[in-house]
């Protein structure tokens, strides 16, 4: 299969307090970025305007991680529909091919109309001065994946949003290397999310679906399959995304960092340690070790 998707791009945490979901990541060692408002077309093809949401992100090698939460509540807030159902993991994108691979997809079946997205960032070591970033979100149809907002992202200034010295975080964070979609009914919703990527689902143990992409993937599995990976987390029955596995240049600093700052973490039966949803904003976070 030619497959659309390449990889993950980020994985946008939806937080009710964003002071206290940035001060969350960085004890949990994550460099963040400074805040920054979002601009963007509330409907498909509508005019780009401020919204009343802005983000922290944590940029790795490999993809990135969001917190996103609402900063003006007189402004268009998509965000606020989906704190609605509950704090933690909503936003799962991956990078297309190429954006005239699914351009012409855009508008039709399980995809909605492509949409301009933009905001301003801090630029240099020192944020001595701020550069636009410009990026183009094709979601996929709220009606036919209910469980997240699913979506390709491309990236139009990615050498602005990947600077040097923001890859560097001191639990020596690499990569979003997988991202954990609960679902009662894990084959379905792999199956479903495989057509729209072009990837065919493999299935390793029961009860656990993964699409493998380049080099992370989309994990689909059952909430019985995702306590026994992460025991003690609060994983409910219903469908939508859990959490996300990181890849760390070394354990060692990740325990270090966690111990410093008093966060509870505890090691996993699927490899590594993970920090549970009550201190990791609604999420499992699970830390690994890739060379």
């Amino acid at each position: 299969m030619n497959s659309l998707a390449v990889d993950l791009d980020h994985a946008g945490t939806i937080v009710r307090d964003l002071e206290n979901g940035r001060r969350a990541f960085e004890a949990m060692g994550f460099r963040l970025t400074a805040r920054s408002q979002h601009r963007g077309a509330v409907e498909p093809g509508g005019p780009v305007q401020a919204l009343g949401q802005a983000n922290h992100c944590a940029m790795l090698h490999l993809g990135y991680l969001e917190v996103l939460g609402i900063v003006d509540h007189n402004l268009p807030t998509p965000a606020s529909v989906h704190l609605q159902k509950h704090e933690g993991l909503h936003i799962v994108s991956v990078r297309p091919r190429t954006l005239d691979d699914v351009l012409p997809l855009a508008g039709k079946g399980p995809l909605d109309a492509a949409r301009d997205l933009g905001r301003e960032v801090l630029y240099g070591p020192t944020g001595e001065e701020k550069k636009p970033v410009r990026f183009v979100n094709i979601r996929f149809n709220a009606a036919i994946f209910p469980e997240a907002q699913f979506m390709f992202t491309e990236h139009l200034t990615r050498d602005t949003m990947w600077q040097p010295h923001l890859l560097e975080h001191p639990n020596g964070a690499q990569a979003l290397d997988c991202v954990f979609v609960c679902s009662p009914d894990p084959g379905e919703l792999a199956g479903r999310l495989g057509e729209v990527y072009r990837v065919q689902p493999t299935t390793k143990s029961p009860g656990h679906h993964e699409l493998v992409l380049q080099a992370s993937s989309v994990l689909v599995a059952t909430p019985e399959a995702l306590r026994r990976m992460f025991p003690g987390a609060s994983i409910g029955e219903v469908a939508r995304p859990v959490g996300y596995r990181v890849a760390t240049a070394s354990l060692a600093r990740v325990v270090d960092v966690l111990t410093r700052n008093g966060v509870p973490f505890a090691e996993s039966p699927a490899g590594g340690v993970f920090v549970r949803p009550d201190h990791a904003c609604g999420n499992v976070l699970q830390f690994v070790e890739r060379k």
